[in-house]
Order: structure tokens, then C-alpha cells, then sequence
């Protein structure tokens, strides 16, 4: 009965569709939204954005006058349906929204990038208001105190002054520039003892002290988890008050099965701050060689795709900064042996190194399956890369990927894509390429039962 009650609205929009009177097209649609959402079929944005494209594609097909070329869109800021002649506007991060709604937005003060006023924090010290990463880039938290400071100012209620903490980082951490010994570590029972055959990877970790926190008594509590002649505890300068945790090369199975092992049996909240420290991130390297120069184009290409950005950026936990720079243009065609200039080293994917390619897309994490997930997913990414080709190079392509060859080793990063409901949705821009006139209603009625069981 509930259904029948969606029926309804559909065929009553269908009508008004081909009446061509856009008052009542968008009224119909909005009423039929509406119902939908009742039945949780349009939880998610995704699934309400392949409606619209594929009313559009009817549209388009059919033999309706538009005159005026209205379309359907969907205004994410204001979570509406639309059918319109007016032009779309895009935020920086990359949301659709129509001006006529008059949203609350602004201008960031520092990198003029157009955001929604919730998206965007004042700094008392500057008068102005920022993006996040403007925001960040300027101002330390302080947990003590729960307030954020701009770096030209002092933040009183710290234990330690700046020069007791140099002090203590030069006594117990290793200089900023110093090396691990490769040790090109291997699970023996899985994989090939050619060490020119496998993939090896290497893993930095930043971390920052709680302000209570003493550096050697968080050290002598975490070196003993490790191999001391496969680990580093290095200072680092783009942190406040913390250190950067950085392995030795070994392979995907070594760390996930044996290197953290005995780390992740300790807990460290008590102690440090990764993913809440805004200056924290979690680097991943891998062998170079291990990929031909196509194969590090498809790679650049991959991790650069402004298409590609919202769902790396979900996984990655952090958006664009300083530290890993997303360039909109990177494609094909661009060199994988950069310039000798600094700021190559800090995109998300950084060619700089001779040996190893590396990622630097994380947000640190010292949650297990967080850290395992980050690893996962660059493994993934880079078994992708070996089997795709230059056309498919889209975030749909990588979990259909996924999907057909599943890996009992991917299991934290089917998890959190499962949960994010990211397996919905990666054929629908095939299903709309495929559709017919007639098989429009047809489409639009599997949509609305994929929930019916659920709803019953």
C-alpha cells in the first residue's frame, strides 16, 4: 500500500514532465522526494543525484518542448530538487548548489575560495574568516585549554616551555633527516623470497604529546613493540609537540600480519594524539621500481582526479593542505620526474624520491583498523593501477575493481566502504548510458524496491 502511494507521484511527475509546465514538474518532483524519503530509499545523495540524471537523460531523449532548456538539478547545500534554466554554481569542495537559494556562503580571507559559512572558522586574532585549511594553517589547538591560538601568539596554560620541549625531543628522538636501514622484511610462508619481485613499503606515522604527556615515558612504552633495528622515533618540524613513528621497507603482509603487531596490543590515547592533532598525517611509501613509467602516470592521474577527490578524501580523513597539495590539471600527459623544486615533494602523491613513490593523502591514526584501512587501500590502489587501463582510471573503475576480486586482506577497507555506503552506486553512470525511453520507468521503479524488503 505504501508503494502504490509512490507509484503514484511518479506517474503523476511523468505526467507534468510531459505537460511542460515547470511550476508543477518540480512541485510533483519535490512531492515525490518527499514520500521516497519516508521509505529510506533516498538516504543517501548519491541515489537522489541518479534519479535527477536520469530524468535528465529522458528529457534530453524524449520528444518534449524545451524551449527554455530546463534540466533537473540537485542543490547540495539545500538538499532540494530543482528543475530549472538557471545555471549551477560550484563551492570549492566541490558541492552544486543554485545561487537563487541565496545560501549563506564566504569568501575565505586568505585563499578566496568560495565555501558555506558552516565550513569555515573566525579567527579572533586575524578578524577574518577562513577555510579549515587556512584556519589550520595558521592557528594551534591546545587540549588543555580547549581553544585554538594564532601562531603570532602564545597559548599560557602549556607545561613546558618551547625550549624544554627542543631539548627533550634531541635527547630521546633521532634527527628529522636520518634513514632506516632497508630490511626488505617478507612473511616467508606467503610471498617470493625475489625481493625484485615484490612490493615494499614503508610507513611514517606523526604523532603530538598530550600537554601532560612526558616524551621518554611515551617512548619506553612504545619502542619495546618494535625490532629496535626496524624502527625510527624522529623529530619533526611541522609538529608542535610530538614525533614522527617510521618503519623500515617490508611487504604489505609483513605489516599488516607481523611489523605492528606487538604496537596495537597498547593503547595510546592517554599518550598522544594523531587523528585529532591537526598537524599529524600518516605517510605511506612503496618501491618505484616496481612500476613501469605508464603504470606512475595512471598512479598520478588516479590520486590527482578532481573526480576522484570527495572519495579519497573520505578514506584519507583530511582534505587538501599544505603538506599533500590535489593539482586539478595532473592527467596522462604529465612527467612523473618532477622539476627540482621543493613543493613537489608536498602533492598528495610525491615522485621526488629515487626509490619509492609516496602518499601522503592521511590524517594520522593510531586507531588499528584506521591504520590498517590507509595501508589497504594504497595496496589496493596500486594492484589496481597494474590491471586498469588509461580510460578507467575513476573511483567507479577502482571498486568495481574491488568488488570483483575481493581480498580477505581488504577487510578494514571494505568495512568502512561498505559502511559509507560506497558499493551502491559504482554502475550507475553505465545504467544511464544503457537506458531507453521505455526503460526509464522501469528504471526508476528497481530504484524504489532496492529498500522494499526493508520497508515491509
Amino acid at each position: 500500500m505504501l508503494f502504490l502511494n509512490l507509484k503514484k507521484l511518479r506517474y503523476e511527475l511523468f505526467y507534468n514532465i510531459k505537460k511542460n509546465n515547470s511550476e508543477l514538474i518540480e512541485e510533483s518532483l519535490n512531492n515525490y522526494f518527499v514520500e521516497a524519503k519516508k521509505y529510506g530509499i533516498f538516504k543517501n545523495s548519491l541515489r537522489q543525484k541518479k534519479v535527477l540524471e536520469i530524468l535528465n537523460f529522458y528529457v534530453l531523449r524524449s520528444e518534449i518542448e524545451n524551449e527554455n532548456n530546463f534540466y533537473f538539478v540537485f542543490d547540495e547545500i539545500s538538499q532540494s530538487c530543482h528543475y530549472t534554466d538557471e545555471s549551477t554554481s560550484e563551492l570549492s569542495s566541490g558541492e552544486i548548489y543554485l545561487s537563487s537559494n541565496e545560501h549563506d556562503l564566504f569568501a575565505c580571507n586568505d585563499c578566496q575560495d568560495i565555501l558555506h559559512y558552516d565550513s569555515g572558522f573566525h579567527s579572533e586574532h586575524l578578524n577574518q574568516r577562513l577555510c579549515v585549511t587556512c584556519y589550520d594553517n595558521a592557528h594551534s589547538y591546545c587540549e588543555d585549554c580547549d581553544d585554538s591560538f594564532h601562531h603570532d601568539e602564545d597559548c599560557h596554560c602549556r607545561g613546558q616551555s618551547e625550549d624544554d620541549q627542543e631539548d627533550e625531543a634531541k635527547r630521546y628522538l633521532s634527527p628529522y633527516d636520518e634513514r632506516n636501514q632497508l630490511k626488505f622484511l617478507t612473511s616467508p610462508k606467503k610471498e617470493s623470497k625475489k625481493r625484485k619481485n615484490n612490493l615494499f613499503y614503508g610507513i611514517e606515522v606523526e604523532v603530538e604529546l598530550r600537554n601532560d604527556g612526558s616524551m621518554k615515558e611515551v617512548l619506553d612504552k612504545m619502542k619495546p613493540t618494535f625490532n629496535e633495528d626496524h624502527i625510527l622515533f624522529k623529530r619533526d618540524g611541522s609538529l608542535t609537540y610530538g614525533f614522527e613513528i617510521v618503519s623500515t621497507n617490508a611487504s604489505f603482509n609483513y605489516h599488516k600480519n607481523i611489523f605492528w603487531k606487538s604496537f596495537f596490543t597498547k593503547k595510546y590515547n592517554d599518550d598522544v594524539r594523531g587523528y585529532k592533532a591537526k598537524t599529524c598525517g600518516m605517510h605511506i611509501h612503496f618501491s618505484r621500481s616496481y612500476f613501469t613509467d605508464l603504470e606512475q602516470k595512471k598512479l598520478n592521474t588516479f590520486y590527482h582526479s578532481k573526480g576522484n577527490r570527495d572519495f579519497i578524501q573520505l578514506i584519507a580523513g583530511r582534505s587538501n593542505n599544505d603538506y599533500a597539495r590535489y593539482i586539478d590539471h595532473i592527467d596522462m600527459t604529465d612527467t612523473i620526474t618532477p622539476p627540482n623544486r621543493s613543493d613537489y615533494k608536498y602533492r598528495c602523491i610525491n615522485f621526488c624520491n629515487e626509490e619509492t613513490i609516496e602518499i601522503r593523502i592521511f590524517q594520522s591514526n593510531l586507531k588499528e583498523n584506521s591504520f590498517f584501512r590507509n595501508l589497504e587501500f594504497v595496496d589496493s590502489v596500486n594492484n589496481f593501477i597494474k590491471f586498469t587501463s588509461i580510460t578507467k582510471l575513476s573511483f567507479n573503475d577502482y571498486i568495481n575493481y574491488l568488488l570483483s576480486d575481493t581480498k580477505k586482506s581488504y577487510f578494514n577497507l571494505y568495512e568502512f566502504l561498505n559502511k559509507n555506503h560506497l558499493f551502491s552506486f559504482t554502475n550507475y553512470n553505465e545504467e544511464i548510458r544503457n537506458i531507453n525511453r521505455k526503460g526509464f520507468i522501469n528504471v526508476l521503479r528497481n530504484i524504489e524496491s532496492e529498500n522494499k524488503k526493508q520497508c515491509a
